[in-house]
């Protein structure tokens, strides 16, 4: 992850736990950067579209940083349980919308769905969705469209059995799984252009292509990306 700042951060094992690391010489040093994070593993970490700030998730809190100095816990508002990341598998993550002015807080480990503004405080999370994407299904990956007008922004969370979509900021769920046949979606972006690619691992690259009027709602494989293929972005 990169800020505004032009500083990279990474997660780093530093002989106990998976902490911030931040380099200020484009990648050539690390340093552990994780002052005022609890102690503790960190699970995740996600940067602003601007970069204006760094989050981590840990299993208890939520942290964001500018510049990896200190870090400022920013749990509040909905975001109440005392856990809320697993400790392995589907960790808890943070996804922006690529308007850049929302953000939401996918919690894996009490299966809960929250978003804010990027410019709220840490008051305003607000619970989207209780069993999200269900009671036992947890979201590995997502990708968000807007966030302009919350009540219909689009988001889509990737789950190991296909594709879950919103247009209402979360507030309901669909699945969108057409030509997918319930694959495990690993990673989606979405490009510039609002197509959206699925990582499929084992079963290759899908595209729901924005000119088909649906968006998401119908998937096809990329034949020029032969499986497998580990990674996109």
């Amino acid at each position: 992850f990169v800020n505004s700042l032009q500083q990279i951060f990474i997660l780093k094992y530093n002989g106990t736990y998976n902490r911030p690391y931040k380099s200020t010489d484009s990648g050539i040093t690390f340093n552990e950067a994780s002052t005022g994070i609890a102690v503790g593993p960190v699970y995740s970490m996600a940067a602003e579209n601007a970069g204006g700030k760094i989050y981590a998730v840990t299993q208890t809190g939520l942290f964001s940083s500018t510049d990896g100095v200190s870090w400022a816990t920013v749990k509040g508002g909905s975001i109440s349980d005392a856990n809320i990341s697993p400790t392995f598998d589907y960790l808890s993550f943070i996804e922006f919308t690529s308007d850049g002015l929302g953000m939401y807080f996918i919690d894996n480990l009490n299966h809960k769905l929250h978003a804010k503004t990027v410019a709220g405080s840490a008051a305003t999370w607000t619970l989207k969705a209780g069993s999200f994407p269900s009671g036992t299904l947890s979201a590995i990956c997502a990708a968000s469209k807007d966030y302009s007008v919350p009540a219909s922004s689009t988001a889509f969370f990737g789950t190991i059995s296909g594709v879950h979509v919103t247009t209402s900021g979360g507030s309901s769920t669909t699945e969108s799984n057409t030509g997918i046949a319930e694959l495990r979606a690993s990673k989606i972006k979405a490009d510039g252009f609002n197509n959206l690619f699925l990582n499929a691992g084992n079963s290759g690259i899908l595209e729901s292509p924005s000119g088909a009027g649906d968006f998401g709602n119908n998937w096809t494989k990329e034949s020029l990306l032969p499986p497998p293929v580990s990674f996109i972005d």
